[in-house]
């Protein structure tokens, strides 16, 4: 998967303008930048996109996000090696970054208990409270395998790959996650656990 500049605006095109996430997935990748980057090169990547920073639990919009995420997959693909695998790692760290928020910490505590089904069925929840856009739904298709089907997000599959992968790893559950690409803004996920 490429993440060039055209996809960045077809993706835009797909976002309406009420579309909007928190600043908590903003912070993520701002904070993935710090610790893989260095301050410097996480400052310079908000100087290139004109802001101060997030509040985390005010909103914000959805295309902010998406240049966001484009102009951090762009600052760190030369460490980690590709575009793919650092779109992938600002997802892990979204969701890190959510566990760690109380709002996360009380799902864990509450719903999850611990299971790899408690987590991805309250996924689509999870996913409400952080962005209004897109919907989304987790089946379980027999023991240990389930899809997670998401429709309206324009946010690029790979990054959910990481979302989800990380939110495994949060329960300490080894997993495979892949993806199928319907359009710029629909995926289904395969996700595999053991």
């Amino acid at each position: 998967m490429s993440l060039e500049m055209p996809e960045l605006e077809q993706r835009m095109a797909c976002a309406n303008r009420s579309d909007t996430a928190r600043g908590i997935f903003f912070n993520a990748i701002l904070s993935e930048l710090e610790t893989s980057l260095g301050k410097d090169a996480a400052k310079a990547v908000t100087a290139e996109l004109g802001t101060r920073g997030w509040v985390d639990f005010f909103w914000y919009p959805a295309t902010d996000f998406l240049k966001l995420l484009y102009a951090g997959t762009n600052a760190l693909a030369p460490k980690v090696g590709s575009r793919d695998i650092a779109i992938f790692n600002l997802g892990r760290a979204a969701t890190r970054h959510f566990f760690s928020s109380a709002v996360g910490k009380t799902l864990r505590l509450f719903v999850i208990d611990g299971k790899p089904e408690s987590l991805l069925s309250s996924a689509p929840a999870a996913y409400d409270i952080g962005v209004n856009y897109g919907k989304r739904k987790f089946e379980l298709v027999e023991k240990k395998l389930g899809t997670f089907t998401v429709v309206g997000d324009p946010v690029p599959s790979r990054f959910h790959e990481g979302v989800i992968t990380g939110a495994l790893e949060e329960i300490d559950c080894k997993g495979t996650v892949t993806s199928k690409a319907h359009s710029l803004n629909s995926a289904d996920y395969r996700i595999c656990w053991t």
